[in-house]
């Protein structure tokens, strides 16, 4: 991946978290009077399967070409900032209920996704926090996360392809069909149906690799790109619109699914849109590199948040206003909710994002300790 590349993808990584964070800050209950944009927050998360696919294969060709290695990395990542955000989310919700039970309602009444939580609310968010710990909240077209934190969903996405890649990557034959099988059985058809906007991820790192433009040939490819991503946007509210009006039932079919997947045609619209977008950066390198690297250092030091920023901020969105009782009609109050929930984040993220490696050591000496008992070798 050159380096041109690798800032660009942790500007889109930062562009896309703070879509999701504007988008769940329009919501009602922390807002009044503006557009709810949470479709472009859920669009966002399309960008992060295309970003994820790319890293991914990356990774899997340079650091971690031992399958060992690659899934004590992905559990690392996943685990440094999903505990926390777990914790957090529990943390506030006993806060919230002893401050403003009412508003808490939002989430965890009959009508919610949690709604059993309104009978035995702290109980239940135990028991619905276990699952994401292993990965399986979105297994067969479930969508199970801890209340007050949605967007702990996509982590069972994330983790299923990393499954997936990781077969496909690390094992051969028969092994490799029977194993791809069964995983794409348990999985379930809404993990499947978003798995090509993943994969176009993986295809663009490959692609990239094997790119070698001359000036001409970049413009020629860079631009149409461009022009492309330009119209996408331009024509997206008439393909919204159209995507929801009745159609016969094998295209409904296609552009809709169940679950998460039910707005299957948002993750591949944007995900087109996004690998657009890579794409011509990828051929445009020069002139986009002279842009970019000079500001290297500051893009870096946000990309760094961006994950705990993704799982925290809607936890901290319903403290705030527990704590605070804003006017949410208010623009500046708005502003003033949204730049310290931004800075709440960025400070756990020094404490949550320092703990990758503690996870990762962790693991790997669990690791080391069970396949010495394996073996039956005493561990030296």
């Amino acid at each position: 991946m050159s380096r041109t590349v690798s800032i660009f993808l942790d500007v889109l990584r930062c562009f896309a978290a703070i879509v999701v964070v504007v988008g769940h800050l329009t919501q009602g209950a922390f807002s009044s009077g503006l557009r709810d944009l949470t479709l472009y927050a859920v669009s966002a998360v399309s960008a992060f399967f295309v970003l994820s696919g790319f890293v991914i294969s990356h990774v899997a060709t340079t650091k971690e070409r031992d399958p060992i290695k690659y899934a004590i990395a992905r559990m690392a990542r996943l685990y440094s900032v999903m505990v926390p955000a777990i914790i957090l989310s529990g943390l506030v919700l006993i806060v919230g209920l002893k401050l403003d039970p009412n508003f808490i309602s939002n989430w965890t009444s009959p009508d919610s996704n949690l709604g059993f939580l309104h009978t035995y609310p702290v109980f239940r968010f135990l028991a619905q926090s276990l699952l994401p710990l292993t990965f399986l909240n979105t297994i067969q077209n479930h969508d199970a996360y801890p209340a007050l934190n949605s967007p702990i969903w996509s982590l069972g996405f994330e983790a299923a392809y990393y499954s997936l890649f990781g077969v496909a990557l690390f094992t051969r034959g028969r092994r490799r069909v029977v194993l791809l099988l069964l995983l794409s059985v348990l999985f379930g058809t809404a993990i499947l149906r978003l798995l090509p906007v993943w994969l176009a991820g993986v295809a663009l790192h490959r692609l990239t690799l094997r790119l070698r433009l001359t000036r001409y040939q970049a413009m020629l490819t860079g631009l149409p790109c461009l022009l492309a991503l330009a119209a996408g946007c331009i024509l997206w509210p008439a393909f919204d619109s159209w995507s929801n009006q009745p159609h016969s039932m094998l295209l409904h079919g296609f552009l809709h699914g169940r679950g998460r997947a039910a707005q299957a045609y948002l993750f591949y619209y944007w995900g087109a849109l996004t690998s657009l977008l890579v794409l011509a950066v990828a051929s445009l390198q020069n002139p986009i590199g002279r842009l970019l690297i000079p500001m290297e250092k500051p893009i870096r030091w946000c990309a760094a948040h961006t994950f705990s920023l993704y799982l925290f901020h809607f936890p901290l969105y319903v403290l705030v206003f527990v704590l605070t009782h804003y006017n949410r009609a208010s623009r500046i109050a708005d502003t003033a909710a949204f730049l310290t929930v931004i800075t709440l984040c960025v400070l756990l993220s020094s404490v949550s994002e320092a703990k990758k490696f503690w996870w990762r050591n962790m693991l790997q000496r669990g690791m080391t300790r069970f396949r010495a008992q394996a073996e039956g070798s005493p561990l030296v």
